[in-house]
């Protein structure tokens, strides 16, 4: 316990957006996400550790630290669903950091279909950001990547956020 809040004070010291900070600890959880300009992890046999970065209402950030397959899909899609409802403002964007997600089944691909068609019922966009080529060239294979739009996809959490913003901006 003292070594993750030692991680999380150098985190709060630092600034959320030094590299080192994600990854010290990054390594420690499975799920990270950002709602409403709180970062929070969720991990997996650990209690919450809160940090505070720049709001972006209506955004969430979410990172999945493994990949998609059979014994997850479910886990996965339950984490969406509860980080959704959790959200203190009406979310427009669900963007997947997806950088670690290293491979993908048929099974996480049907799940991933059937959430994105509930998702765009409630009016939420499902993104995902920095996903490896072989990921996305099994999404092609699935069908998915089609499905979900060339749109749906940024090379950098950066550029998913300056979207989000570029199409809210005015709104």
């Amino acid at each position: 316990p003292s070594r993750r809040l030692a991680v999380a004070g150098r985190c709060l010291v630092k600034g959320w957006r030094d590299p080192r900070c994600w990854r010290e600890v990054l390594i420690r959880g499975g799920v990270t996400a950002i709602m409403a300009g709180v970062i929070f992890f969720v991990l997996v046999r650990e209690p919450l550790i809160w940090l505070a970065p720049v709001v972006v209402s209506g955004l969430v950030l979410l990172r999945w630290d493994a990949p998609l397959f059979f014994a997850n899909a479910d886990w996965f899609e339950r984490v969406v669903r509860d980080t959704l409802a959790a959200a203190p403002t009406p979310v427009r964007w669900l963007v997947v950091t997806a950088e670690p997600v290293t491979s993908v089944d048929i099974t996480a691909a049907d799940m991933l279909r059937e959430l994105d068609e509930s998702l765009q019922q409630q009016g939420i966009e499902l993104c995902f950001a920095e996903m490896k080529g072989p990921v996305k060239d099994k999404l092609k294979r699935f069908g998915l990547f089609s499905h979900f739009g060339q749109q749906t996809f940024f090379a950098t959490i950066d550029d998913a956020v300056r979207a989000y913003r570029a199409a809210f901006s005015s709104r």
